[in-house]
């Protein structure tokens, strides 16, 4: 089964760059992920697509917002570091420990 993760950030503006990468690299090594990116605020209303929310690092203050809004989907901060320096195989990780332990 395919898994849908979306990144969300204040506009879905900056989280569009790692998802692009993130899905190439996906797509490279035959991982049967779909990443997207969206802005937060759509969080609540697309909650029922996805699997998993990962939070842009500065928007990572509304947490506990998101969970609230989103109560069946898991969410997930993505370190600054993974972020800021566009690292898929670390993202990728990070996804892969999170389904794990669902």
């Amino acid at each position: 089964m395919n898994k849908r993760v979306y990144i969300m950030c204040a506009g879905g503006m900056s989280s569009s760059a790692l998802a692009r990468l993130a899905q190439n690299y996906f797509d490279e090594k035959a991982i049967n992920l779909t990443i997207e990116a969206h802005s937060v605020s759509l969080a609540k209303k697309l909650a029922s697509e996805t699997d998993l929310i990962l939070l842009a690092p500065q928007v990572s203050f509304m947490l506990k917002n998101v969970i609230n809004d989103v109560e069946d989907t898991m969410v997930a901060v993505i370190p600054m570091m993974v972020y800021g320096r566009m690292q898929v195989e670390n993202l990728y990780q990070q996804i892969e420990s999170i389904f794990n332990n669902d």
